[in-house]
């Protein structure tokens, strides 16, 4: 039997640093943690919530030089088989489908979540905490959204503050990490809204959670910039039996590993320096999936310069 080469049909995929990404979140476990947490779809769903924060992160580290859209047809071109599940083609991945996933985070709570995502991932890794860092930032955001009373309770509220990105103009979101000093994990983030100040956020911060972080990484250390130097904080560090660093100049450099997730999170090749989403709701979530993407990308850092016996 002859064939022609006019018979012939090629087609070509691009995985590019793809397969890096996605072999790290199955190492993890992370579809199969966030599916534990948020449960199925509906049977007539081609995804589970995890795969769909998976493609997600798939979307956001594929460094595309536009802003950070989850479009179907990002994927047209990329082996979806591979990648996310063999059921899976780019015409599955929608933007209904992805809503309603940061719809379901939201409801199960990102905050908590999160943490045990990124716990898991520390003892994976067998990452030694020595020292947590903590600090926030902020991002401006697109769009008009209602006011106080018609934004709701139990989500952040989007409105005016103060600017990290130099745009008072705009209503602003906040972020808050807690990062590790050894290959910079965000180990804890939590939205906040765009007025939120740091003095005050800090100290619930450290009165809520720094004792289950001391227990669950063996540290005891805080760094953090002068917000945290406020005698609630102090009060509530002292309350842990932990130590804090604050200004001081030799030592406080390490303070750079929460900062440089920040830089990661607003570089020109993540494109997320600003956003517009209608749901405040989906804003926190997608906040959650930002962070997931730096915990992605520090953890493939870290596991490869440990390959390279650095």
């Amino acid at each position: 039997m002859t064939i022609s080469i006019q018979d012939l049909r090629v087609e070509t995929q691009n995985l590019d640093h793809l397969g890096l990404v996605a072999g790290m979140c199955d190492e993890i476990g992370l579809t199969e943690a966030i599916d534990a947490a948020c449960g199925q779809q509906a049977k007539n769903k081609h995804l589970t919530y995890g795969e769909c924060v998976k493609c997600m992160i798939l979307n956001g580290l594929g460094f595309v030089g536009r802003t950070l859209y989850l479009y179907s047809e990002y994927f047209e071109d990329k082996p979806t088989d591979l990648l996310i599940s063999p059921s899976v083609e780019h015409q599955h991945i929608d933007d209904n489908v992805l809503g309603r996933t940061l719809d379901r985070l939201f409801q199960v709570g990102v905050t908590d979540l999160y943490t045990k995502i990124a716990l898991s991932v520390v003892k994976h890794l067998g990452i030694q905490v020595s020292s947590l860092h903590l600090d926030s930032t902020s991002f401006h955001v697109d769009g008009a959204y209602e006011g106080l009373l018609g934004q709701g309770e139990g989500r952040i509220q989007i409105i005016p503050g103060y600017s990290r990105d130099h745009r008072p103009d705009l209503n602003q979101v906040v972020l808050q990490l807690i990062t590790s000093n050894q290959g910079n994990i965000p180990l804890f983030m939590q939205a906040a809204s765009g007025n939120s100040s740091d003095k005050s956020a800090f100290a619930e911060i450290v009165q809520e959670h720094l004792a289950s972080f001391q227990a669950a990484v063996n540290n005891r250390y805080l760094v953090g910039d002068s917000a945290l130097y406020t005698p609630d904080s102090l009060t509530a560090v002292v309350a842990a039996k932990g130590f804090f660093v604050t200004r001081v100049l030799k030592t406080y450099k390490s303070q750079q590993s929460v900062e440089r997730g920040f830089r990661f999170l607003k570089s020109p090749d993540f494109l997320v320096s600003s956003f517009f989403l209608k749901k405040p709701e989906r804003i926190e979530a997608l906040l959650m999936v930002m962070t997931l993407c730096l915990l992605i990308y520090s953890a493939l850092e870290l596991t490869l310069r440990k390959s390279d016996g650095e």
